[in-house]
């Protein structure tokens, strides 16, 4: 379990560092949070934008992610609970959700 936690604690560290991301909630093994990137208001397209993004990071196959709502917002959810997690999978999943910014984007369109 303390596992658990320290490997969400440090993808709540990479998000709050990451200038397109924005935590949303942070507790015990699970982190959500959001793709926010510059000239995206909060609100239906950012949430839309994110539940795209969900998608592609999901078929991706290398990170897992669920989605959930935070205070009115569409989140990308985080369960940190596989023993086996260590912080070369906690920064794939941040290189993941940016990677995946030109698919959801592209579905947009």
């Amino acid at each position: 379990i303390a596992h658990d936690i320290a490997m969400a604690e440090r993808l709540a560290e990479q998000v709050r560092a990451h200038p397109d991301l924005e935590l949303l909630a942070h507790g015990m093994s699970i982190v959500c949070f959001r793709y926010a990137p510059k000239g995206v208001e909060p609100g239906p397209e950012l949430d839309a934008l994110n539940w795209r993004l969900l998608g592609a990071v999901q078929l991706g196959g290398r990170s897992s992610l669920s989605g959930t709502v935070v205070d009115n917002a569409f989140a990308l959810r985080a369960c940190m609970v596989k023993p086996g997690t260590c912080e070369e999978d906690v920064q794939a999943l941040v290189e993941d959700v940016r990677r995946m910014d030109w698919a959801a984007r592209f579905a947009a369109g």
